[in-house]
């Protein structure tokens, strides 16, 4: 995409936005905005290739956020819970924080061209997986579909991402504003097409194993599209949390499961809405109960700590 004599951000959609320097946000742009880590670990026919997608996430809204995630600390989703057991690992990012409609870059500059890439990379692999959280479920899902990975893993990802947006502003008590592109006539059309996902997700048949708050409003909509979808396995937790809905002292053992784990795991709870501690003690054991003890001991004593602090000052 050649730089547009406008340039549009997330901010101009919003009232007393602090909005980030035009020219620092087409110079990130116009970097790679993806980076490989090699881990050898299987024989040749059997490696493993995992997809890390960033989400809208990425920074929060502000230009000092903006330099500090992005520019300084260059910033990717997901470097912290990686597949123990993969040989490539790829992290992606979008730093217009929007679903990944102009791609990751100024070349490879819309969703449809980051699947070829991805695919290129991962050519020869014997899996593909995709994984990411909200926008970053999103593309997982989609690039997921269209590429037929093994499987996906989306948290939050959204299905319908105008229908998303549009309760977004309306619970935060502001008029729906749609979107000013950057593009026009044909590249803005084959663009939009991928804006809900349904069709591409049940035609490509991939398993995506859906997370979602059962209880998070803006989520509803995209819950139900999963549930209609025969090759989404959808986990409901009982509580109102976009994005990472599970408990994240569980994540590591949960991404790291093969296919089999996660479809046993997924018809023990099929139909149900799930706890926290329930999932997390199902995905990680007595490990995870420890973790939960070590947490109360923690709170207890910061509890105990105030309190003698109180008593000392009488």
């Amino acid at each position: 995409m050649e730089k547009p004599r406008k340039i549009y951000q997330l901010h101009d959609l919003f009232e007393e936005a602090d909005k980030i320097d035009t020219e620092l946000l087409w110079d990130a742009y116009s970097k790679d905005n993806i980076e490989f880590e090699y881990t050898p670990k299987n024989p040749e026919n059997k490696k493993i290739a995992v997809v890390y997608f960033s989400s809208n996430g990425l920074y929060w809204r502000g230009k000092t956020n903006f330099q500090t995630r992005v520019i300084e600390q260059n910033r990717y989703e997901w470097k912290k819970n990686k597949l123990k057991n993969a040989d490539l690992h790829i992290f992606v990012r979008d730093v217009w924080c929007r679903y990944y409609f102009y791609g990751i870059n100024n070349q490879v500059d819309s969703i449809v061209k980051l699947a070829e890439l991805i695919k290129e990379k991962t050519q020869g692999y014997a899996k593909v997986i995709m994984i990411g959280s909200s926008a970053g479920g999103y593309a997982a899902t989609l690039i997921g579909s269209l590429n037929q990975a093994d499987y996906v893993l989306s948290f939050s990802g959204q299905f319908d991402v105008e229908a998303f947006d549009k309760y977004c502003y309306e619970a935060n008590g502001q008029a729906y504003k749609e979107d000013k592109y950057m593009l026009k006539g044909q590249e803005l059309s084959e663009r939009k097409q991928y804006l809900q996902i349904a069709d591409y997700v049940k035609n490509a048949d991939v398993p995506i194993y859906y997370f979602v708050g059962n209880y998070n409003q803006a989520d509803v909509h995209d819950c139900q599209i999963a549930m209609s979808l025969p090759n989404v396995r959808v986990f409901r937790f009982n509580n109102k949390k976009h994005g990472m809905p599970i408990d994240k002292r569980c994540l590591t053992d949960l991404i790291n499961m093969n296919k089999n784990d996660l479809e046993q795991i997924h018809a023990l709870f099929r139909g149900r809405v799930v706890s926290w501690n329930e999932f997390g003690f199902r995905v990680s054991g007595l490990k995870y109960v420890f973790a939960v003890l070590r947490n109360w001991a923690k709170s207890l004593e910061v509890i105990f700590r105030n309190l003698r602090n109180k008593l000392e000052k009488l």
